[in-house]
């Protein structure tokens, strides 16, 4: 009984130093928002929907670096009697820099974005339209060994786009 005591007393004081370094992979979902307004037009986008992600990453204990292939979902919005939906997808790398509080880290991270966008019109067609552009953000994440869940934010600097952002929350685990 003591050594079966010992045993998993050790097991989970070791799960802090076996989630310091290696890698990881998971899945989030969340929000995205984007909002933008042509000048020479009027045409304006408001829309949320739905994104999701597969994440894959390497850390140490203060650095990660991480790939994610992100879903935008597929924004809708109206115009002159129409359904205009906008249907994204992309793959972003990121450097994360992050401080452990007992089982939380904070991290900010910064990287690069790489999309591809369809714009269509029921009747009218599509246009496509590719690119690559800084992103931004920063999360939280609480460690249960190599299990973690995180909440994050993402600003993605598109360039003809005032604003877009995704806000998720994850699930992560360490091999």
């Amino acid at each position: 009984m003591l050594r079966a005591a010992l045993a998993i007393t050790f097991t989970f004081l070791a799960f802090p130093a076996l989630a310091e370094s290696g890698t990881y992979i998971g899945i989030a979902t969340g929000q995205l928002n984007v909002e933008d307004r042509d000048e020479l037009s009027g045409f304006r986008i408001d829309s949320d929907d739905n994104a999701s992600k597969a994440i894959l990453g390497w850390r140490t204990n203060f650095l990660a670096f991480e790939l994610n292939y992100v879903d935008f979902g597929q924004l809708k919005q109206p115009l002159l009697g129409q359904q205009v939906k906008f249907d994204a997808q992309g793959v972003d790398a990121f450097a994360l820099f992050s401080k452990r509080f007992a089982v939380l880290d904070l991290y900010a991270k910064v990287g690069a974005l790489l999309w591809e966008a369809e714009a269509s019109v029921p009747g009218l067609g599509a246009v496509k339209k590719d690119g690559s552009d800084f992103a931004f953000g920063g999360g939280a994440q609480l460690n249960f060994g190599p299990v973690a869940i995180r909440a994050e934010y993402e600003q993605f600097m598109i360039k003809d786009i005032d604003d877009m952002n995704l806000v998720s929350v994850g699930l992560t685990w360490q091999f």
